[in-house]
This record gives structure tokens, C-alpha cells and sequence, in this order.
């Protein structure tokens, strides 16, 4: 059940799967009694970004506007003395990306897990972190990200669905999500990392890459009996990712392994006579 005397904040974004990956972004801001004031509901236009991206939008729009309401009405906001800030998305909450303790973890590491994995949306990440910590001083309290069913959140939903049919974009200058992907052979989750040793080889074909910080996130499908069908990641240099492109088979000798990606050891492309046996 929600503090009854909390700022309560419900964040959705909405997109299209073409090229311009159309996207929209909604929140609505409802505040306690102790605020005589009605809520804010608020849409925007946001292209190219992909659905993780618009939900972290979403929430740094709403965190902004919460800021700008403070300049107006100054001191208002203690009045509450804490933020609820909800989201469909599980991996957008404290739980998960955005728990502070993780994201301060993340700066001591150069923006890398501790598999040496660099963290994709760190300019995001970064910026509402920096917006939380500001709202959090001038609410005098806890500024929280959490997870609330879709059902919950009907409202930020529907805004978020509005503005990605509107014109009215976001005036935030923000970087696009650079992915490429191609249509799948194959139906299937992320391979068992586990289940790979170093050494193994598999044949398999390329279908995405994105830009990650100063690497490449490669991944492709398993073509191979054992594991057909399964995605499996890696990352590679840019220079690495000239030599590489996407509907090619390669063979691929896997190097160390880790939770949700591996290192490879080399990496040969499939002949186009051996590729079209496959």
C-alpha cells in the first residue's frame, strides 16, 4: 500500500517496432493531502531509443518535472517528504538497474560489471541518479524506483501510448540506441551459459549488434544441434566489428565464460558453400 503521505509518481513508454523505433514517453505525479495540488500528467515524443531507454526516460522526465514544480512552488515538497516513483518494468527499479548502491558500484568501476561487462544506457543511468539525489535534498527524503504491474498503471500507459503518436517531443538532448537487427532463423532464449566450457566451438549466425560505451554487443543464434536456436553474446572491438556482419555464420571458439555473455577465443566465417549446407 502506498504512503498516504508521499509524492506518488506512475512512469510508462510505448514503442513501435519499425525502423524509427517511434516512441513515447508518459508519467502522471498525484501528491498527497498535505499538497493542495491537482496532478500532473505529462506526454512526449522520443524516436530511436528502444523500450528499456523509454522507460528510464519516463522516469528522468518525471523526476525534472518534480524539480521544476520545486522552483515554482519552493519548499512545497517537504510537505511529503518522499517520492514513490513506479514502473512496469522491473529492470528499470531499485531492485535491479537503478538501486543507488549499484550505480555508485558501477561509477568505482568504470561504468563495467565485475565480469568486466561495460553497462549499456550509462548516460541515462548517470543522469537519473544526479536527478534523484537533487530531488531527494529538496523533498528531505527518499527519492524510490520501483516495480507495480502493468494494471497499476493504466494511466501512464495511456500517456505514454498518446505521445508516441504526438508531435510534442522532448526538449532533453539524448543519445539513440544504435541496434541493428536482423530477422531470426530461429525461436529461443539465451543459451545456458553454464552449459559452455572454454574451448567449445559452435557454428552460429550473426542477427544483432549494438553500441555499448566503447564496445560492440554481438549476438547471434546457435545453429548447432546441441544448443540450436539459442542466443548467445559477446562483445568485440570496432575494429573487430568491420570483419563482421549481420545473416553471416560463423564458427566460433568460446573463451572464458560468464553469467550472461562469453569472451571468444576466435571467431571464422562459415564458407558460403559450408553455410548454405547448413
Amino acid at each position: 500500500m502506498d504512503d498516504p503521505r508521499a509524492i506518488v509518481v506512475h512512469c510508462d513508454g510505448a514503442m513501435n517496432y519499425d525502423s524509427a523505433q517511434t516512441g513515447g514517453n508518459g508519467f502522471i505525479i498525484e501528491f498527497p493531502e498535505s499538497i493542495q495540488q491537482d496532478p500532473i500528467q505529462k506526454f512526449y515524443r522520443n524516436d530511436h531509443q528502444g523500450i528499456q531507454r523509454l522507460e528510464m526516460i519516463s522516469i528522468l522526465e518525471a523526476i525534472d518535472e518534480l524539480l521544476v514544480f520545486n522552483k515554482q512552488n519552493p519548499g512545497v515538497l517537504r510537505k511529503a517528504g518522499r517520492v514513490l516513483i513506479y514502473t512496469d518494468r522491473m529492470s528499470v527499479t531499485d531492485e535491479r538497474l537503478l538501486n543507488p548502491y549499484r550505480v555508485d558500484n558501477y561509477r568505482k568501476n568504470k561504468w563495467k560489471t565485475f565480469e568486466e561487462k561495460p553497462i549499456k544506457d550509462k548516460d541515462l543511468i548517470s543522469r537519473i541518479q544526479k536527478a534523484r539525489m537533487k530531488l531527494s535534498k529538496e523533498v528531505g527524503g527518499r527519492v524510490e524506483i520501483h516495480y507495480k504491474k502493468e494494471k497499476y498503471n493504466k494511466v501512464a500507459d495511456k500517456l505514454s501510448r498518446v505521445g508516441r503518436k504526438s508531435e510534442i517531443r522532448s526538449k532533453k538532448i539524448l543519445n539513440q540506441k544504435i541496434r541493428h537487427v536482423s530477422k531470426r532463423k530461429f525461436v529461443g532464449n539465451d543459451v545456458h551459459y553454464p552449459s559452455l566450457k572454454e574451448n567449445d566451438q559452435l557454428n552460429i549466425r550473426l542477427f544483432s549488434w549494438e553500441n555499448v560505451q566503447d564496445q560492440i554487443e554481438i549476438v547471434g543464434e546457435i545453429l548447432d544441434d546441441r544448443f540450436k536456436g539459442n542466443k548467445i553474446n559477446f562483445y568485440v572491438d570496432h575494429e573487430s566489428k568491420k570483419k563482421l556482419h549481420r545473416h553471416h555464420s560463423y564458427t566460433l571458439t568460446v573463451g572464458a565464460v560468464y553469467s550472461h555473455h562469453i569472451k571468444i577465443a576466435d571467431l571464422k566465417e562459415i564458407s558460403e558453400t559450408e553455410d548454405n549446407e547448413e
